[in-house]
């Protein structure tokens, strides 16, 4: 078992939320797992957010987020984004039992991102056999 570090930028940066990763959620087609959080973070649609020039790598901070709702709301855009992207999913499968780090993060998403993909992990691969 290997420690994989996931940050954009890194040799696994198809896992990262800045991935271009196209996908559909509610209806809605983002690009990337942060397009679609950035956007919904708030509990509401936030257009300004939605319509920015996002592509692989793209931050942008949107609204304020909703506390009791963004770890739901985050750990849903992960599986709808891998569900729908075919290689970015087996290339999480792949990892098999390795642990991940979020190592440069500075807030709750240094324990909470990494939490998110392994339960993703466990969930696409049992679901794919």
């Amino acid at each position: 078992m290997k420690t994989i570090n996931i940050w954009y930028g890194h040799n696994k940066h198809i896992l990262s939320n800045l991935s271009l990763r196209p996908f559909t959620y509610q209806n809605i087609k983002y690009k990337t797992v942060e397009h679609a959080y950035q956007t919904l973070k708030s509990g509401k649609f936030n257009k300004f957010i939605y319509d920015k020039d996002w592509k692989s790598g793209s931050k942008f901070r949107g609204s304020i987020t909703d506390k009791q709702n963004n770890i739901t709301l985050m750990a849903n855009l992960m599986l709808e984004s891998f569900k729908q992207n075919p290689k970015a999913s087996k290339t999480l499968k792949d990892t098999g039992n390795d642990r991940f780090t979020h190592n440069e993060s500075k807030d709750i998403w240094k324990t909470t991102f990494p939490m998110i993909l392994e339960d993703i992990r466990k969930i696409i691969t049992n679901t794919e056999e």
